[in-house]
């Protein structure tokens, strides 16, 4: 059977289908680290240094933009302006400047070639670039790297079907919570 998600009831990325056992996988991290161990010889392409490089920034993914996007949308979702939305605008753009010194000299996270780093990463960005001045509030386009490596990614052909897939249902709720000039008016 498939494992079981999460001891706590469903969240989000669902889980992997396993035929040999039973056993459950539950969280992001967990989600990402069960499929690249399953899955080692279509993700990596067999050097220790590439598969280093993915898994080292996959994991930065999941334990920095992941929570730190993900607390910035919660803000602007829920109208959490001031300091809350402040100090997680801060967290999001130190994460943000990480990535784009990393673009700086590499092509992809890992440096060589697309892995699971960016398959992890390019979901959040496109979260900001979906939600309502999120990306002019961030003042990403002056992350050119950053830019240019999400447009190159979003246009994988697998990439565009996969960020359409719930597209309606993810960024939806965002779209609606936040309106022109509320999230303008917050100073960088």
């Amino acid at each position: 059977g498939s494992p079981r998600v999460s001891p706590r009831g469903p969240m989000g990325g669902g889980g992997a289908p396993n035929h040999t056992n039973n056993h459950e996988v539950f969280g992001g991290t967990h989600i990402m680290l069960y499929l690249c161990e399953k899955y080692s010889a279509q993700i990596y392409s067999g050097d220790m240094k590439h598969k280093s490089a993915s898994l080292g920034w996959a994991l930065f993914v999941c334990s920095n933009l992941s929570p730190c996007a993900n607390e910035y949308l919660f803000c602007i979702r829920n109208h959490l302006y001031g300091p809350q939305l402040d100090h997680a605008k801060r967290r999001l753009l130190r994460t943000l400047a990480t990535l784009e010194l990393r673009l700086e000299e590499h092509r992809y996270l890992n440096g060589r070639e697309f892995s699971i780093a960016d398959l992890a990463a390019i979901p959040w960005i496109s979260a900001l670039d979906k939600t309502d001045r999120c990306w002019d509030d961030l003042a990403l386009p002056k992350l050119t790297n950053l830019v240019g490596w999400y447009s190159s990614c979003r246009t994988r052909p697998a990439m565009s079907i996969g960020l359409r897939v719930g597209s309606n249902e993810m960024f939806g709720a965002y779209r609606s919570y936040s309106s022109p000039g509320r999230v303008a008016k917050i100073s960088c």
